[in-house]
């Protein structure tokens, strides 16, 4: 599986605007900053009305693959273990920025990968984020262009209200949970 992924970003660090396209599929997911998120000219539409938070049990999540340096490798062994008995299916494809298309398009719940480059991650970055999704560090914190590890998440809390904020803070913590108990983070 592989694809081309542009972003464009300003001085501040900020991608503007997107482009991932996967010439197997003939699919290109767009976004720009504000603008939303478009599939093959399609506006996504996630908003949140009739949402429906899938809790991890029932999650198929993307698990990275890094194979160039052995901390990272055993990282990712031990988060493939230690996920395997606790989501509905695993997946590893190896292009960063075609399954953040997928996450923002919700054709997989979750991505985990370490060892990131901005060039992996720049244009999906905001696909997932005009989609409605999250993406955060190992510590919680919103991913820019330069995190290099990610948890991402097809629905972000900072949009919901109520019990689904919960639901998706609470799937973020299991989330950053497991992979400390695997001793998955701070591995450098």
């Amino acid at each position: 599986m592989y694809c081309a992924s542009i972003g464009a970003v300003n001085r501040q660090g900020e991608v503007l605007t997107a482009v991932i396209y996967n010439p197997m599929l003939d699919e290109i997911v767009t976004a720009t900053k504000g603008g939303g998120c478009r599939v093959n000219g399609r506006k996504l539409n996630n908003d949140n009305k009739d949402i429906h938070l899938i809790p991890l049990q029932n999650s198929i999540i993307n698990i990275g693959f890094p194979v160039s340096k052995p901390e990272t490798l055993a990282a990712s062994s031990r988060a493939i273990s230690a996920f395997s008995t606790k989501v509905r299916g695993l997946r590893m494809f190896a292009c960063a920025s075609q399954v953040m298309a997928w996450v923002a398009q919700k054709k997989l719940n979750a991505y985990i990968s370490w060892d990131l480059n901005s060039w992996d991650i720049c244009a999906g970055l905001l696909v997932v984020n005009e989609a409605g999704g999250f993406v955060s560090d190992f510590q919680g914190n919103r991913a820019t262009v330069k995190t290099r590890e990610m948890v991402i998440l097809c629905q972000g809390a900072h949009e919901l209200a109520g019990d689904e904020k919960e639901g998706c803070i609470s799937m973020h913590r299991e989330v950053l949970d497991i992979l400390k108990d695997a001793n998955c983070l701070n591995i450098y």
